[in-house]
């Protein structure tokens, strides 16, 4: 999950620089060492996007707020939802 608004970090952490890469590239090339059947990046952020496309990793792009949460469950509040799949 890559979707957070990144408040108290002050910017997108995952295009933060980690040893030479963003954090979320980092996780994509760690994420290539487990056998998964695959891999989907959930982001609000475009930048976000961009990079999966260049991984040509699946990635959904959405709108929605914040999970809300309360003392009896969390709500989603309604979104669009676009599903962007740059593998053939």
């Amino acid at each position: 999950m890559a979707s957070g608004m990144s408040k108290r970090f002050g910017h997108n952490k995952l295009t933060a620089d980690f040893n030479g890469k963003t954090l979320i590239e980092n996780a994509i090339s760690e994420s290539r060492f487990v056998n998964f059947k695959d891999r989907i990046v959930v982001t609000r952020h475009n930048d976000v996007a961009d990079i999966c496309r260049h991984e040509n990793i699946h990635f959904i792009k959405h709108d929605m707020q914040p999970l809300q949460a309360d003392r009896s469950s969390q709500r989603i509040y309604p979104s669009v939802w676009h599903l962007q799949n740059p593998v053939p």
